[in-house]
């Protein structure tokens, strides 16, 4: 269960008691504890990381802080009153885990940032993932059992050896470095939209302008219609118009008919 932070102080005893009594032989709490690993000290950490880039603190933190972060001993004490033994294993090893999740975050949401991350998770996961149970862990694995499993868990590193430290800040290395491609290819996208904006922003400038002044002109050209025809000489040849529409109609009629009676 990955999920006893985000219940409410209130409620996690009578949470952890609704799955015991569904459980037949096993749980398994996954959890950043308040007592256990800095946990508290890394969301700080990194939710100050988040604001200092975007001025506002990280969505996925939000709950542990409002709710705050439950305790390993006290839910540990519940499930053994409850008739289970347990066990405690860390996870998430903070020197780490502060740093990359420090970058990740704020380029996961880059399309070319989240290949990057992804291609830095691969080498972690397939040459660091078994280190990453050293204390202190960030992530605390309460696994409850009706038998004793003390002796059946396996043993992890406590200690980091030189190759996995020099591997460790080969990856940092990488990513930083790939962090200033993405930041450079970011910005040289950024200014290619604000180049594109631009030249529509004139665009729509010089089609408004176009439209303003063929407004003006017909404005121009209604006032000349209007003053034409309000004239003194347009007003003195209107019999000539007249009579001039009056024999082309006739003319017409008097065509059509030739044709009509020739037929």
């Amino acid at each position: 269960m990955d999920t006893l932070e985000h219940v409410g102080p209130a409620k996690r005893k009578e949470f952890i008691s609704r799955i015991s009594g569904l459980a037949k032989q096993g749980i398994l709490f996954g959890f950043p504890a308040s007592d256990r690993g800095e946990a508290e000290e890394t969301d700080r950490h990194v939710d100050n990381i988040y604001r200092s880039e975007f001025g506002t603190g990280y969505s996925w933190l939000k709950e542990h802080f409002e709710l705050s972060l439950p305790s390993v001993e006290e839910v540990v004490n519940q499930l053994e009153e409850l008739g289970w033994n347990c066990c405690v294993i860390g996870h998430g090893y903070v020197p780490w885990l502060q740093e990359l999740l420090g970058l990740t975050i704020c380029v996961w949401d880059i399309p070319e940032g989240k290949e990057l991350v992804l291609d830095i998770s691969r080498d972690f996961n397939e040459i660091l993932y078994p280190y990453d149970f050293c204390s202190p862990s960030y992530r605390q694995f309460v696994l409850a059992t009706r038998e004793k499993v003390a002796g059946k868990v396996c043993s992890f590193p406590s200690v980091l050896p030189n190759e996995i430290v020099e591997f460790y800040a080969g990856l940092i290395e990488r990513f930083r470095v790939g962090l200033l491609h993405v930041a450079t290819s970011t910005h040289r996208n950024r200014n290619k939209l604000l180049d594109e904006h631009c030249a529509l922003q004139q665009t729509r400038e010089q089609l408004e302008n176009d439209r303003a002044k063929l407004e003006n002109d017909r404005a121009m050209l209604m006032a000349m219609l209007y003053a034409i025809q309000n004239s003194f000489s347009w007003r003195l040849t209107r019999p000539l118009r007249v009579l001039r529409r009056k024999f082309r109609r006739e003319k017409i009629y008097d065509s059509g008919k030739g044709t009509t009676t020739q037929n």
